[in-house]
């Protein structure tokens, strides 16, 4: 009987399904509905072979297809095609950190062994999945969004390849646990398309979320691409258990935009014909930014999964500790200060940078090694640093006269590996070559160099294109310090 193997081992699949557990009364619902389709097709097919009893059967001779017959599919005995034995795999996606979480949507893709065929199938509601195969062996992989993709049995000592027999069973030997990856970025955008804010967001090193940090996109007539303003933070506080015990609002602009007292952040101002304005404001504790009247498009959002911040909590060395006696004993510097943790070496003992909002107030960049504090400092400028390979790059300057500063960090402090400084020999009367563009004299670590000699000494000690910016992930002075107090 046509297909009758397949349909047998399907009933015998969804029946163990039934058995081992449903999510749900749908679910039950669905499995039966399932099962009574599968015998209904398999009586219309019983009634078909009685319909044609009595008739004469084909000759042996007539079913045999002539060796010297080219082939095709009308020439191949249908027999033969309703040989093929069937079974089956059946099992359940989560999550492996919440076991009660089953991952809806998942692709579950089969790949034979001998052959290279594939057979995919997506988990229902309640994660559960069941593919009716060839017999053979099999690899499993499943992805999703949001997820690490999985390759059975991951590090498990369990059955691989997955056997499939004939008219029999595989139910896995555990569930498909996926482990979920962190989102670093959500992109918001307008109905045209356009990029207008986007979030970032920080980890702990055990994987609770630390900080989501909303920025403000600009774009400007004089240059390609964007600029951002950091326009609000929240903090995510802990306590020894790694319970939550606070969320802390602050915003990153200038202190007027924000009321601490109403929680209204002030994003903005719109003008009419007249040049009237008004004000775009914010309650970010119970509004999302996505929505219309801030010019998002929601159906545009992109969720994006790469790397991202982490923050250690090892507190051995008393770095946390440390820093909140040494820079954080007073009271917060400016109204525009703001800090953010990085990592120059790998010494898991984080750097502190702080950035007093104002070109002329200047920055600092701190190192500890739980004995002593040590900092650099720079002025109308900004850093950036290759992450955890002890290369920190200072650089900035005004008004014809501009710096750059490389270090390293060797016992708890910032020693310096190369420096430079490059401006006109008299900023009040700057000359300017044929294209308009002014002349400078260069030094590298005090010997008078040529521009390409600068940009190839400068290089050869940082490499830019391996470098992390400082402006990502940000806190206010109040949230570092209560992030501290935190980890301390």
């Amino acid at each position: 009987m046509k297909n009758k193997g397949r349909v047998l081992t399907a009933i015998l699949i969804l029946t163990v399904g039934l058995l081992i557990g449903c999510g749900s009364s749908s679910d039950l619902s669905d499995s039966v509905n399932q099962i009574y389709s599968l015998i209904t097709e398999l009586s219309e097919e019983d009634e078909s072979e009685v319909a044609v009893a009595g008739q004469d059967e084909p000759s042996d001779e007539a079913a045999v297809v002539s060796q010297n017959e080219p082939y095709s599919e009308d020439n191949v005995e249908e027999e033969n095609i309703d040989s093929v034995e069937y079974g089956g795999i059946l099992g359940w996606v989560v999550n492996v950190e919440n076991e009660d979480e089953k991952i809806e949507g998942a692709e579950v893709t089969a790949v034979s062994t001998a052959t290279g065929e594939t057979e995919t199938i997506t988990t229902d509601s309640s994660g559960y999945f069941e593919l009716i195969l060839a017999e053979g062996k099999y690899t499993l992989t499943v992805t999703t969004q949001g997820y690490e993709d999985y390759i059975w049995p991951d590090g498990n000592d369990f059955q691989n390849p997955v056997v499939v027999t004939n008219e029999g069973v595989n139910y896995l030997d555990d569930w498909i646990k996926m482990t979920p990856v962190k989102m670093s970025r959500k992109n918001y955008y307008d109905s045209e398309g356009t990029l207008v804010y986007y979030e970032v967001y920080a980890y702990y090193d055990n994987g609770l979320l630390c900080s989501s940090t909303l920025y403000q996109v600009y774009y400007s007539s004089f240059s390609e691409g964007y600029y951002s303003s950091g326009e609000y933070t929240f903090l995510y506080l802990y306590d020894e258990d790694w319970n939550m015990t606070d969320i802390v609002l602050d915003a990153l602009t200038i202190s007027d935009w924000f009321d601490e007292s109403t929680g209204e952040i002030i994003l903005g101002y719109e003008y009419d014909a007249e040049g009237k304005s008004t004000k775009i404001f914010i309650y970010p504790e119970t509004e999302s930014i996505e929505q219309e009247k801030f010019g998002v498009d929601s159906s545009k959002t992109e969720e994006i999964y790469e790397d991202y911040p982490v923050v250690t909590t090892e507190v051995s060395s008393g770095w946390a500790a440390a820093y909140l006696k040494d820079i954080f004993a007073g009271d917060e510097p400016t109204d525009m200060t703001e800090c953010r943790l990085i990592y120059v070496n790998d010494d898991m003992v984080p750097e502190i940078w702080m950035d007093y909002g104002y070109g002329y107030a200047g920055a600092e960049v701190y190192t500890q090694n739980g004995n002593s504090t040590d900092c650099v400092y720079f002025d109308h400028g900004y850093a950036e640093w290759i992450e955890k390979e002890n290369l920190l790059w200072t650089g900035g300057g005004s008004m014809d006269e501009y710096y750059d500063n490389v270090y390293q960090i060797q016992d708890g402090e910032f020693v310096s590996i190369g420096s430079g400084v490059y401006g006109a020999a008299d900023n009040a009367n700057v000359q300017y070559d044929e294209q308009g563009y002014p002349l400078y004299d260069y030094y590298w670590n005090g010997v008078e160099v040529t521009e390409e000699e600068y940009e190839g000494a400068l290089s050869s000690v940082f490499d830019e294109t391996k470098a992390e910016s400082s402006y990502q992930n940000i806190y206010t002075y109040k949230q570092c310090k209560l992030l501290l107090q935190c980890i301390s």
